[in-house]
């Protein structure tokens, strides 16, 4: 009976990593169609801007003051940018067709996603995430495979010493004609069988399932590790390309486009900061990408939401508190909502998700 119980608590156990894995899969999915759309956002942006680029150009080249080779070169650029939008919405579709089918549905019947990426901030420390992996179903399901084996052994070892039979009732004697009342018990002497092999076996079983559990926690630890420092560092090179790198060019661009006009630089010059302008920011988005994503891994490790775990970091200036997530770990919201535009801020989206026969939720 005891193994049975435990049996039904690790049937459980599987059942809770399973929902894990599930609502971590389906806010993947949710993360992935929200930066599908910005850079769908974004290489519309880049169209419209290699397209303002050469129309200038062509001013210029119409009043005679460059060549004509800068406006075919510009041309080149627009219709770049033109196959750069072909393929972000061709990857918007595929993000769209897998969020969907992790609720089941073959087709995709929403046009947006509404929802916001989590700011980028240091996780919470190594001491305070590692002592949480003990209510982990993984983890549990390590010690509850202990504790069965460790009752499979009990019972090998109930084997050992024979069961006692009783008996009792009437009983007729045929030569004498007579009933009676009898009773007798019965226990077999075990010579040769005290079930030697099956106990034997049953102390390997423990002894390998303390091995396992052992070196799964090891392997969970050591993979809590190394997603605490991709998280680390995705938050780091967010932090810097949002700060330094994605400003610095803008600026740059704005004032080199300026100049062409002006006639104080060339049209290489418009070119390699216009590059260098969306270069960072595709790298921004997927520097957001890869801390969504991370966070959502390191979540799924140790079974909570990283906002419900009460962290501060030190730092040179004194205690750092990290943000709170507008969007913790959630499964994607469903609504009926008439599409809007998006939004080109770092985090936001404006998007519509809706469920088959405009069900919401």
């Amino acid at each position: 009976r005891a193994v049975a119980q435990t049996d039904y608590v690790l049937a459980g156990r599987d059942l809770d990593a399973v929902k894990l894995d599930i609502r971590a899969r389906t806010a993947a999915a949710f993360y992935v169609v929200l930066i599908a759309q910005d850079r769908q956002a974004l290489a519309n942006e880049l169209l419209n801007l290699a397209q303002r680029v050469a129309d200038t150009v062509q001013i210029r080249v119409d009043a005679g003051k460059v060549s004509p080779v800068e406006s075919t070169r510009a041309q080149i650029e627009v219709s770049t940018a033109r196959i750069s939008v072909i393929r972000s919405v061709r990857e918007l579709a595929a993000a769209r067709a897998r969020l969907s089918a992790t609720w089941g549905s073959s087709t995709t019947s929403f046009q947006r996603a509404i929802g916001t990426l989590p700011d980028p901030g240091p996780p919470p420390p190594l001491d305070r995430l590692i002592p949480l992996l003990d209510d982990t179903p993984e983890i549990r399901r390590l010690n509850d495979h202990i504790q069965r084996r460790d009752q499979v052994l009990d019972l090998e070892n109930s084997f050992r010493f024979p069961d006692l039979t009783l008996a009792a009732g009437p009983r007729w004697f045929k030569a004498t004609g007579q009933s009676a009342w009898v009773a007798g018990f019965g226990l077999s002497i075990p010579v040769f069988d005290r079930n030697q092999g099956e106990r034997r076996a049953a102390e390997f079983e423990v002894e390998r399932a303390r091995r396992e559990a052992q070196a799964g926690r090891v392997a969970i630890e050591t993979e809590l590790v190394a997603v605490v420092e991709r998280l680390t560092a995705a938050a780091e090179v967010s932090d810097a390309l949002n700060r330094d790198l994605v400003p610095a060019t803008s600026s740059a661009f704005a004032a080199i486009e300026t100049g062409y006009r002006e006639g104080k630089f060339g049209f290489l010059d418009v070119l390699v900061a216009q590059r260098a302008l969306f270069d960072a920011r595709s790298v921004l988005l997927d520097s957001l990408e890869e801390y969504a994503l991370t966070r959502i891994e390191l979540e799924r490790i140790v079974a909570r939401s990283l906002t419900r775990i009460p962290h501060r970091v030190s730092t040179a200036d004194g205690e750092w508190q990290p943000p709170v997530v507008l969007f913790p770990n959630s499964a994607p919201q469903r609504s009926a909502t008439t599409p809007a535009s998006p939004d080109s801020r770092k985090t936001q989206h404006l998007t519509t998700l809706r469920r088959p026969r405009d069900e919401t939720r």
